[in-house]
């Protein structure tokens, strides 16, 4: 009886780790799809930033760079929407594509700065790829990865700043300057608990001192652009 009774748990044993061996194996596929999928947007986004780069270098570049983003439009992220449909999913693998989504952030945001010189809201970028706001939706576009795409944008305007002024705009280092001191101010309102994004605000005040410097340099030298007076 007692062989038996060893039997039956060394079975019992046995399918239990099996389970778990099976668990794993389906989570490190799930993963390496994940990663998979992850690794073609990024290689795309990659691209974006390229060309948005050259906006650095040329006043021309702008028209160009805007035109392509247009096309990223159209990548949709559908194949992770399907995997995401269960909630569960979507943040116990968070962490595989969440570097992609806030780059994704960050493109969308310049992009629109570039040409509306604004900030586009959260629920405008989730409309471009048809995504969600919404948490309980399972894939969705997640509050501090917007925030994080933020913060690249602020990094990226105060280096804009400075180069816009070697081309010969004088008056966009006041808009960028007026623009993130905004943006620091909603930041300011925060109370941020993800320490990997309350390390990344603290630089923040950083790109804030280098378009103040910019914009000072600017009125120094007598360089502000007036407003025009309107005609009647």
């Amino acid at each position: 009886m007692a062989v038996v009774s060893e039997n039956v748990a060394t079975n019992a044993l046995e399918v239990m780790f099996e389970s778990f061996r099976e668990t794993s194996e389906n989570d490190r596929v799930l993963k390496d799809k994940i990663n998979e999928l992850a690794h073609e947007i990024e290689y795309r986004l990659s691209k974006a930033v390229m060309l948005l780069q050259k906006t650095h270098r040329s006043k021309d570049a702008k028209e160009s760079a805007v035109i392509y983003f247009s096309s990223t439009k159209s990548c949709q992220l559908n194949h992770l929407k399907v995997i995401f449909s269960y909630l569960d999913y979507f943040f116990r693998y968070h962490e595989n594509f969440r570097y992609t989504m806030q780059k994704l952030c960050f493109i969308v945001t310049y992009a629109h700065f570039l040409e509306h010189e604004a900030l586009i809201s959260r629920d405008n970028v989730a409309k471009i790829f048809n995504l969600s706001t919404d948490s309980a939706a399972g894939f969705h576009l997640d509050i501090e990865d917007y925030l994080f795409g933020l913060l690249l944008l602020a990094n990226e305007l105060s280096r804009y700043s400075f180069n816009a002024v070697i081309w010969g705009n004088n008056a966009l280092p006041f808009k960028i300057a007026d623009f993130l001191y905004d943006l620091d101010a909603k930041f300011r309102l925060l109370n941020l608990r993800n320490d990997k994004l309350r390390i990344r605000y603290d630089s923040l005040k950083y790109d804030v001192q280098k378009a103040e410097q910019v914009v000072y340099d600017l009125s120094v030298r007598g360089l502000k652009q007036e407003k025009q007076p309107t005609t009647a």
